[in-house]
């Protein structure tokens, strides 16, 4: 920020136009930051358990997901679930659901999820909702899991 004010300053005292200065080295400087976050987060896991440890999991496996190493992004939800954070077990389901096919694994996942949010479902709008969205996956995917048993029983 204080970069960003020495530049404009400095445009405005010698008459010139600041914005497609900024926006070229912000531009580079956001994308070498968003690395340097990135390289940030393995290490900070080695903190062990605490507040940042489940958010820097779910980045990273976004990261993953993004990169194409599913697997990767699957054991990171994995373990930001165990973390605590929701949001791993539910993207975990939807890769065991829609990637993987693998519906018992999806089904453990939502149910840990559900684990999670059912205590605070009465008092948070937001843990109902995730908890009604839970639920309506888990409907989903005992129905997946009977079309594919009747048709391997056929």
């Amino acid at each position: 920020r204080e970069c960003r004010r020495l530049l404009e300053a400095h445009a405005v005292r010698d008459r010139i136009d600041a914005a497609p200065i900024r926006d070229r080295i912000f531009g580079v400087a956001a994308g070498a930051r968003a690395h340097d976050a990135l390289a940030w987060l393995e290490p900070a896991l080695d903190l062990g358990p605490g507040a940042l440890r489940g958010p820097a999991l779910l980045r990273l496996a976004w990261r993953a997901k993004r990169g194409g190493e599913h697997d990767r992004a699957a054991a990171l939800w994995a373990e930001a679930g165990e973390a605590g954070e929701v949001e791993g077990w539910r993207e975990l389901a939807m890769h065991h659901e829609h990637r993987a096919r693998d519906f018992d694994a999806a089904l453990l996942a939502v149910e840990r999820a559900r684990g999670l949010v059912e205590e605070a479902r009465g008092k948070d709008a937001r843990a109902w909702h995730l908890a009604e969205g839970f639920e309506r996956r888990r409907q989903r995917l005992l129905r997946k899991k009977a079309r594919r048993e009747a048709r391997a029983d056929a």
